[in-house]
Protein backbone atom coordinates (compact mmCIF):
# COMPACT_ATOMS: atom_id res chain seq x y z
CA UNK A 1 0.00 0.00 0.00
CA UNK A 2 3.23 2.46 0.74
CA UNK A 3 4.87 1.51 -2.18
CA UNK A 4 1.16 3.00 -4.06
CA UNK A 5 0.76 6.37 -2.19
CA UNK A 6 4.27 6.56 -3.15
CA UNK A 7 3.47 6.30 -6.94
CA UNK A 8 1.00 8.54 -6.51
CA UNK A 9 2.87 10.97 -4.54
CA UNK A 10 5.68 11.03 -7.52
CA UNK A 11 3.29 11.09 -10.48
CA UNK A 12 1.16 14.06 -8.78
CA UNK A 13 4.54 15.96 -8.30
CA UNK A 14 5.73 15.36 -11.85
CA UNK A 15 2.01 16.56 -13.48
CA UNK A 16 2.07 19.48 -11.29
CA UNK A 17 6.38 20.36 -12.53
CA UNK A 18 5.25 19.41 -16.50
CA UNK A 19 2.44 22.04 -15.53
CA UNK A 20 4.33 24.36 -14.45
CA UNK A 21 6.85 24.69 -17.04
CA UNK A 22 4.45 24.12 -19.51
CA UNK A 23 2.58 27.19 -18.28
CA UNK A 24 6.14 29.62 -17.84
CA UNK A 25 6.20 28.95 -22.04
CA UNK A 26 3.12 29.95 -22.74
CA UNK A 27 2.58 33.69 -24.45
CA UNK A 28 2.31 36.18 -22.18
CA UNK A 29 1.83 40.30 -22.21
CA UNK A 30 5.43 41.72 -21.96
CA UNK A 31 5.92 43.12 -18.47
CA UNK A 32 9.05 45.51 -18.09
CA UNK A 33 10.74 46.21 -15.35
CA UNK A 34 14.25 47.37 -16.21
CA UNK A 35 15.95 49.35 -13.11
CA UNK A 36 17.95 51.51 -15.28
CA UNK A 37 18.09 55.15 -13.66
CA UNK A 38 18.01 56.70 -17.03
CA UNK A 39 16.15 54.31 -19.85
CA UNK A 40 16.53 56.85 -22.56
CA UNK A 41 20.00 57.71 -22.08
CA UNK A 42 21.94 55.45 -24.59
CA UNK A 43 23.86 52.14 -23.34
CA UNK A 44 27.30 52.05 -24.81
CA UNK A 45 29.06 49.14 -23.92
CA UNK A 46 32.92 49.33 -23.81
CA UNK A 47 35.91 47.47 -24.97
CA UNK A 48 39.11 47.47 -22.88
CA UNK A 49 40.75 47.49 -26.49
CA UNK A 50 38.91 50.20 -27.89
CA UNK A 51 36.99 48.30 -30.31
CA UNK A 52 33.49 49.66 -31.00
CA UNK A 53 30.87 47.19 -29.38
CA UNK A 54 27.83 49.66 -30.62
CA UNK A 55 25.17 51.30 -28.44
CA UNK A 56 21.45 50.50 -27.15
CA UNK A 57 18.46 53.65 -26.65
CA UNK A 58 15.45 52.61 -25.24
CA UNK A 59 12.44 54.97 -26.38
CA UNK A 60 9.18 55.63 -26.08
CA UNK A 61 6.68 53.36 -26.88
CA UNK A 62 8.87 50.34 -25.94
CA UNK A 63 10.94 51.55 -29.10
CA UNK A 64 14.63 50.13 -29.18
CA UNK A 65 17.34 51.26 -31.52
CA UNK A 66 20.25 49.10 -31.64
CA UNK A 67 23.85 49.93 -33.36
CA UNK A 68 25.46 47.04 -33.73
CA UNK A 69 29.93 46.89 -33.58
CA UNK A 70 29.71 47.05 -37.46
CA UNK A 71 27.65 50.47 -37.13
CA UNK A 72 24.23 48.82 -38.57
CA UNK A 73 21.54 50.53 -36.86
CA UNK A 74 17.99 48.00 -35.95
CA UNK A 75 15.12 49.10 -34.77
CA UNK A 76 12.56 47.11 -32.76
CA UNK A 77 9.04 48.06 -32.41
CA UNK A 78 6.19 46.56 -30.28
CA UNK A 79 3.50 44.96 -32.69
CA UNK A 80 1.32 43.76 -29.50
CA UNK A 81 1.50 43.73 -26.31
CA UNK A 82 3.52 40.28 -26.18
CA UNK A 83 5.18 40.42 -29.56
CA UNK A 84 8.43 42.73 -30.63
CA UNK A 85 9.45 43.03 -34.22
CA UNK A 86 13.19 43.91 -35.25
CA UNK A 87 13.83 45.45 -38.57
CA UNK A 88 17.22 46.59 -40.33
CA UNK A 89 16.58 50.80 -40.24
CA UNK A 90 17.71 51.30 -43.99
CA UNK A 91 14.99 49.14 -45.68
CA UNK A 92 12.49 48.38 -43.04
CA UNK A 93 13.41 44.59 -43.56
CA UNK A 94 12.12 42.09 -40.70
CA UNK A 95 14.94 40.30 -39.37
CA UNK A 96 13.20 38.28 -36.53
CA UNK A 97 9.97 38.30 -33.86
CA UNK A 98 10.75 38.39 -29.71
CA UNK A 99 7.78 36.95 -28.70
CA UNK A 100 6.86 37.11 -24.81
CA UNK A 101 6.23 34.45 -22.49
CA UNK A 102 5.48 34.42 -18.78
CA UNK A 103 9.42 33.42 -17.65
CA UNK A 104 11.12 34.98 -20.72
CA UNK A 105 10.76 35.15 -24.34
CA UNK A 106 11.64 33.83 -27.57
CA UNK A 107 13.73 34.40 -30.90
CA UNK A 108 11.72 33.70 -33.71
CA UNK A 109 12.44 34.02 -37.64
CA UNK A 110 10.37 35.93 -39.66
CA UNK A 111 8.89 32.62 -40.91
CA UNK A 112 8.09 32.05 -36.97
CA UNK A 113 10.45 29.27 -36.91
CA UNK A 114 12.32 29.15 -33.44
CA UNK A 115 15.70 30.16 -33.30
CA UNK A 116 16.30 30.93 -29.32
CA UNK A 117 14.13 30.30 -26.21
CA UNK A 118 15.56 32.56 -23.51
CA UNK A 119 13.93 31.94 -19.91
CA UNK A 120 15.31 33.22 -16.05
CA UNK A 121 14.58 33.27 -12.63
CA UNK A 122 16.30 35.46 -9.40
CA UNK A 123 18.90 32.31 -9.62
CA UNK A 124 19.93 31.64 -13.47
CA UNK A 125 19.46 33.28 -17.06
CA UNK A 126 18.47 30.20 -19.30
CA UNK A 127 19.63 30.63 -23.35
CA UNK A 128 18.99 27.56 -25.78
CA UNK A 129 18.76 27.03 -29.19
CA UNK A 130 16.21 25.41 -30.90
CA UNK A 131 17.28 21.25 -31.97
CA UNK A 132 21.03 22.34 -30.72
CA UNK A 133 21.50 20.78 -27.37
CA UNK A 134 24.91 21.73 -27.31
CA UNK A 135 23.96 25.38 -27.79
CA UNK A 136 22.58 25.63 -24.28
CA UNK A 137 23.77 28.40 -22.30
CA UNK A 138 23.31 29.89 -18.50
CA UNK A 139 23.99 33.26 -16.97
CA UNK A 140 24.33 31.95 -12.78
CA UNK A 141 22.61 34.86 -10.83
CA UNK A 142 25.47 35.67 -7.52
CA UNK A 143 24.96 38.86 -5.01
CA UNK A 144 27.75 40.43 -7.14
CA UNK A 145 28.94 38.97 -10.20
CA UNK A 146 27.07 36.02 -12.88
CA UNK A 147 28.82 33.39 -14.41
CA UNK A 148 28.50 32.75 -17.72
CA UNK A 149 28.52 28.97 -18.79
CA UNK A 150 28.19 26.65 -22.01
CA UNK A 151 26.99 23.65 -20.48
CA UNK A 152 29.07 23.26 -17.60
CA UNK A 153 32.08 25.20 -19.22
CA UNK A 154 32.76 28.52 -17.81
CA UNK A 155 33.01 31.15 -20.61
CA UNK A 156 33.34 34.18 -17.68
CA UNK A 157 32.59 36.41 -15.53
CA UNK A 158 30.23 39.20 -14.74
CA UNK A 159 31.19 41.73 -12.21
CA UNK A 160 30.04 44.79 -10.31
CA UNK A 161 32.87 46.76 -10.00
CA UNK A 162 32.45 50.74 -8.12
CA UNK A 163 30.48 52.31 -10.54
CA UNK A 164 30.94 49.80 -13.76
CA UNK A 165 29.86 46.17 -14.39
CA UNK A 166 32.64 44.47 -15.81
CA UNK A 167 32.93 41.64 -17.98
CA UNK A 168 36.03 39.35 -17.54
CA UNK A 169 37.30 36.38 -19.83
CA UNK A 170 38.29 32.80 -18.54
CA UNK A 171 41.65 34.07 -18.15
CA UNK A 172 40.77 36.47 -15.65
CA UNK A 173 41.27 39.74 -18.24
CA UNK A 174 38.49 42.04 -18.12
CA UNK A 175 37.27 42.44 -22.04
CA UNK A 176 34.36 45.09 -21.57
CA UNK A 177 32.49 46.91 -19.17
CA UNK A 178 29.04 49.17 -18.74
CA UNK A 179 28.92 52.13 -16.48
CA UNK A 180 26.12 51.01 -14.74
CA UNK A 181 26.26 51.21 -10.74
CA UNK A 182 24.38 48.29 -10.22
CA UNK A 183 24.82 44.39 -11.40
CA UNK A 184 23.26 43.57 -14.99
CA UNK A 185 24.13 40.36 -15.70
CA UNK A 186 22.60 40.74 -19.37
CA UNK A 187 26.30 42.01 -20.07
CA UNK A 188 27.51 38.50 -20.21
CA UNK A 189 25.05 37.58 -23.80
CA UNK A 190 28.03 39.83 -25.09
CA UNK A 191 30.41 37.10 -24.48
CA UNK A 192 28.39 33.80 -26.42
CA UNK A 193 30.00 34.00 -29.73
CA UNK A 194 28.21 31.13 -30.35
CA UNK A 195 24.89 33.42 -30.88
CA UNK A 196 24.22 35.43 -34.33
CA UNK A 197 25.47 38.97 -33.42
CA UNK A 198 21.91 40.02 -34.37
CA UNK A 199 20.20 38.08 -31.89
CA UNK A 200 23.01 38.68 -28.82
CA UNK A 201 22.36 42.13 -28.67
CA UNK A 202 18.85 41.86 -29.20
CA UNK A 203 18.62 39.19 -26.28
CA UNK A 204 20.83 41.24 -24.23
CA UNK A 205 18.70 44.43 -25.08
CA UNK A 206 15.17 42.51 -24.05
CA UNK A 207 16.90 41.17 -20.91
CA UNK A 208 17.57 44.78 -19.81
CA UNK A 209 14.53 45.64 -20.45
CA UNK A 210 13.11 43.25 -18.13
CA UNK A 211 15.79 44.32 -15.49
CA UNK A 212 18.31 41.75 -15.98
Amino acid sequence: MKNYIFLFLSLNMLACSSKKNTNELKEAPVKYQTRLKNPEKAIVPQASNKVYLGAIQFEKDNLIKITLPDSTLVVAKQKNSSNRQYFLAKDTFLIFNIKNLVKGFEVLAKDNKKLWTVTFDDKKIKIAQADFDKNSFDIELHQESALVKQKEKLLGEVKSEDKEIALYNTKKEKIMYLDFSELYPSLGVLLIEDIGVEERYAIFSELLARGY
